[in-house]
C-alpha cells in the first residue's frame, strides 16, 4: 500500500512539475529573445563591428568654384603644354621628312645610272625584241593560212551537204583534223603580246617617246587582233555545232509526221470502233425495249387471266354440280397462266442479258471515246512539235547557208588584220632602229631637301601645328611610294612613271581637329573638359602619325641600304635607330583640374618645359655621330618652345 502511494504522489508531482514549466515557457522564450537583442546590439556598439555594419558617412567637401578666368588660364596652359608636345613630335616628323628626301634622292640616283648604263644596248635590245614579235606574228599568219585550207571542203558545202548525218560526220573530222592550228595561233599571238608590252616599258624606261608611242598603238592592235582570233574560234564552235544538228532536226520532223500519220489512222480505227460500238448498241436497247413491252402485255394477260380463273371457281362453287366443261375451262384458264408466267420469267432473264450487253457496250464505247480524245491530243501535240521543228530547221538551214561565206570571211579578215599587224611592227621597229635613247635624270645634283622639313614651327599655333603634322605626314607616306616606286623600275627595268602607277601605299585618314573649339576661349568647365579631349586627341594623332611614319622610314631604309638592318653584329645600328627616333615624349603634368589640392591646380610648368625642350636632342646628336653609315639628316628639335608663361 505505501509503495501504491508513493507512486502516486510522484506522478502527481511530475504533472504538477509539466503543468508549471509549460505555463512559464512563453515567459523564459521572451526573456531569452530580449537578451540575444541587448547583446548583438552591445557588440555593435562597443566593438569594430559598428564600423562594418554601420559605416560612417563621409562628408565631401564641395570643390570651389572655378571663375571664367581661371578657366581660361587652364585652358591657355593646356594649350601650351600640348602644343609643346606636338612641336616636339613635329620636329621628329620633319627629320623623318628629311630622311625620306635624302633616300628618295640616292635610290633616284641609282635609276639614273641604272638607265644610263643600259642605254648603251638598248637599241640592240628592242631590234631583238622587234624580230620575236615580227617572228611570233608570222607563225600566227602561217598557221591561219593553213587552218583555211584545211577546212576548204567545209567552205564549199551548200545548205544540201548539211542534210545528212553521213556528210555532217565528215565535215567534222575535217575540221576537228584541223584545229590543232588554233593553239599554235594562240601562243604566237599571246607572244607578240607579251612581247609588246615588254618593248613598250622597254621604250618607256629609255625615254624612246616615239618608240614607246608606237609600241603602246602596236599592242592595243594585237590586243584587238588576239580578240578577233578568239571570237572566230568561239563562232566557228557554236555556229558549226547548230549546223551539226540540221540533219537530227530533218530526222526528228520525219519521225513526228510518221507519229502524226500513224496516230491519225489509229483514231480512224477507234472511230469505226465507236460507231460500230454505237449501232450495236442501238440494236441492244432496241430488243430490250420489245421484250420489256412484251413482258408488259404477258404480265397484263396473266393479269387478265387470274380474274378468269377466280370467276370460274366462284361460278363452280354457285353450281350445286361441276359439270366437265367448266372444270375443263377451269385447267385451261390454269395452264394458260402458267404459261405467261413461263414467258414472263424467260422475258425477264432475256432483258436483264440485254441490259447487261448494254452495259457492257457503253463501257467499251467511253473506253474508245476516251482513246480517241487522248489520240486527237496526241495529235495536237505532235503538230505543235512538227511547227516547232520547222521553225528550228528554218532557222538553223539559215546558218546553213551562211556557214561557209561567213567563215571564209572572217577567217580573211583575221589573216588580213594579222598581216597588216605585220607590216606596222616592221614600220615601227625602223622608227625604233632611228631613234637614240636618252633618259633624263630624275635626281637632285645638289640634293634640296622639301622647304617643310626645315620650316621654323615655333610661332605656330595649336590648329596649324596639328595641320602641318598631317601635311609632313602626307609628304613622307608619298616619298616611301617614290623609294618604292623607284625600285620597283629598277627590278622589273621599266621607266620610273610606269612604276609609279604600279605602285600603291595606303594613307592614313586623320580626323581634323575642331578649330572652333580650340580657338575659342572656353567660359565653363564643360567646356574646359572638351577642349582637353580635343587637345589630347590631337597629341594621340601626332604620336600615331610618329610612329607610322618611323616605320615606313625604315621600310625605305631596308630598301635603299638594306645592309643595315641585318642580323648579328648589325643589330646595334638597328638599335641606334631606334633609340634616335624613340620619341622621349613630354611627361605633361599638366592635370590641374583634376588634382585634389588647389597648390596642383595652380602649378607653374615652367620648369617641365624646359626639362622638355632639350629631351630628344642627345639621341639625334648620339646617332648622327656613332651611325656613319647611313647618312640621314638629325636636326635637334626646334628651339622656340612655349612656356605658359609666354601666354600672360
Amino acid at each position: 500500500m505505501d509503495d501504491k502511494k508513493t507512486a502516486r504522489m510522484f506522478a502527481q508531482d511530475v504533472r504538477q512539475r509539466e503543468r508549471k514549466q509549460y505555463i512559464q515557457m512563453p515567459f523564459w522564450q521572451t526573456l531569452s529573445f530580449i537578451l540575444h537583442v541587448v547583446g548583438f546590439i552591445a557588440l555593435v556598439i562597443f566593438t569594430p563591428l559598428r564600423e562594418i555594419i554601420i559605416p560612417e558617412r563621409k562628408i565631401t567637401k564641395p570643390e570651389p568654384n572655378i571663375t571664367a578666368k581661371r578657366i581660361e588660364q587652364l585652358s591657355d596652359a593646356i594649350q601650351t603644354v600640348r602644343l609643346n608636345e606636338i612641336l616636339d613630335q613635329l620636329n621628329s616628323l620633319q627629320i623623318i621628312l628629311h630622311n625620306m628626301d635624302k633616300m628618295k634622292n640616292d635610290i633616284l640616283t641609282d635609276y639614273d645610272a641604272f638607265a644610263m648604263n643600259e642605254a648603251g644596248s638598248a637599241t640592240e635590245s628592242i631590234d631583238e625584241l622587234f624580230k620575236h614579235i615580227i617572228s611570233e606574228q608570222e607563225t600566227a599568219i602561217e598557221s591561219e593560212r593553213k587552218f583555211r585550207d584545211n577546212i576548204a571542203e567545209i567552205l564549199q558545202m551548200q545548205l544540201n551537204d548539211f542534210s545528212t548525218e553521213d556528210q555532217m560526220e565528215q565535215a567534222k573530222k575535217t575540221l576537228n583534223s584541223a584545229r590543232p592550228e588554233f593553239p599554235i595561233i594562240d601562243a604566237a599571238q599571246a607572244n607578240a603580246q607579251n612581247l609588246m608590252d615588254k618593248t613598250t616599258v622597254e621604250a618607256q624606261f629609255l625615254s624612246m617617246e616615239k618608240t614607246a608611242e608606237a609600241s603602246a598603238v602596236l599592242r592595243d592592235t594585237q590586243l584587238k587582233v588576239n580578240t578577233m582570233q578568239r571570237e572566230f574560234q568561239k563562232n566557228l564552235n557554236s555556229r558549226f555545232s547548230a549546223v551539226a544538228t540540221y540533219p537530227k532536226v530533218l530526222e526528228r520532223i520525219a519521225d513526228n509526221r510518221e507519229k502524226l500519220e500513224k496516230n491519225r489512222a489509229s483514231q480512224k480505227e477507234t472511230s469505226q470502233k465507236i460507231s460500230e460500238l454505237r449501232k450495236e448498241a442501238k440494236t441492244l436497247a432496241s430488243t430490250a425495249a420489245t421484250l420489256e413491252r412484251q413482258s408488259k402485255k404477258n404480265e397484263a394477260q396473266l393479269e387478265r387471266n387470274k380474274q378468269a380463273i377466280e370467276k370460274e371457281k366462284e361460278k363452280q362453287k354457285s353450281m350445286e354440280k361441276v359439270d366437265p366443261a367448266s372444270k375443263e375451262r377451269l385447267n385451261s384458264l390454269i395452264a394458260a397462266g402458267r404459261s405467261l408466267e413461263s414467258s414472263i420469267g424467260q422475258n425477264k432473264k432475256d432483258l436483264n442479258a440485254r441490259q447487261r450487253e448494254i452495259t457492257g457496250k457503253e463501257s467499251a464505247l467511253k473506253k474508245e471515246t476516251d482513246t480517241l480524245t487522248r489520240q486527237k491530243e496526241q495529235e495536237t501535240k505532235i503538230i505543235t512539235t512538227i511547227r516547232e521543228e520547222e521553225a528550228r530547221r528554218s532557222e538553223l538551214a539559215k546558218v546553213a547557208r551562211a556557214f561557209p561565206s561567213e567563215i571564209k570571211k572572217d577567217l580573211a579578215d583575221n589573216i588580213r588584220a594579222q598581216e597588216e599587224l605585220a607590216k606596222k611592227t616592221a614600220e615601227v621597229a625602223k622608227l625604233a632602229e632611228a631613234e637614240k635613247p636618252k633618259p633624263e635624270p630624275l635626281a637632285q645634283e645638289t640634293f634640296e631637301p622639301d622647304p617643310l622639313s626645315y620650316k621654323q614651327l615655333g610661332m605656330t599655333e595649336l590648329v596649324e601645328a596639328y595641320e602641318t603634322a598631317k601635311l609632313l605626314e602626307d609628304k613622307i607616306t608619298e616619298s616611301y611610294r617614290d623609294i618604292n616606286a623607284a625600285e620597283t623600275a629598277i627590278l622589273r627595268r621599266m621607266s620610273f612613271e610606269e612604276a609609279s602607277r604600279l605602285t600603291d601605299v595606303v594613307k592614313v585618314v586623320r580626323p581634323d581637329i575642331n578649330k572652333e573649339l580650340v580657338e575659342t576661349p572656353p567660359r565653363t568647365q564643360d567646356d574646359f573638359e572638351k577642349l582637353k579631349t580635343e587637345t589630347m586627341n590631337a597629341v594621340r594623332e601626332a604620336d600615331n602619325m610618329v610612329d607610322t611614319s618611323e616605320m615606313l622610314m625604315v621600310a625605305a631604309i631596308e630598301i635603299v641600304r638594306p645592309e643595315t638592318l641585318g642580323n648579328g653584329a648589325d643589330k646595334t645600328q638597328e638599335e641606334r635607330l631606334r633609340r634616335m627616333y624613340d620619341l622621349s615624349g613630354l611627361a605633361t603634368e599638366m592635370e590641374a583640374y583634376a588634382a585634389e589640392s588647389e597648390e596642383e591646380r595652380i602649378k607653374d610648368l615652367s620648369e617641365n618645359m624646359a626639362q622638355t625642350m632639350g629631351s630628344s636632342s642627345p639621341q639625334m646628336k648620339e646617332y648622327s655621330k656613332s651611325d656613319e653609315k647611313i647618312e640621314l639628316a638629325a636636326r635637334p628639335p626646334d628651339s622656340s618652345m612655349r612656356s605658359p608663361a609666354d601666354r600672360g
